[in-house]
């Protein structure tokens, strides 16, 4: 069984359509009071598509290391 990762250290999962780089990586930015649902709603960046769960792995962990400014384009809600 996979090991679980702490809040907001971000998450890796299998694209089912994708073939090539069938893993994506995603980071949790924050959060923000959606009015329309009355809840908070999350706020992820992608940070890429890989080949293998390890190259994706390798990626996350060296984001966190080093973390480095992401684009405010690929900000996408859950």
């Amino acid at each position: 069984m996979p090991r679980q990762r702490g809040n907001g250290c971000g998450n890796i999962t299998s694209i089912k359509g994708k073939k090539k780089k069938p893993y994506r990586v995603r980071i949790t930015v924050g959060y923000e009071y959606d009015e329309q649902k009355e809840k908070q709603v999350q706020r992820v960046k992608n940070l890429g598509y890989f080949q293998t769960r390890q190259e994706a792995e390798k990626a996350l962990v060296s984001y966190h290391a080093n973390p480095y400014d992401l684009s405010e384009k690929s900000c996408l809600p859950i």
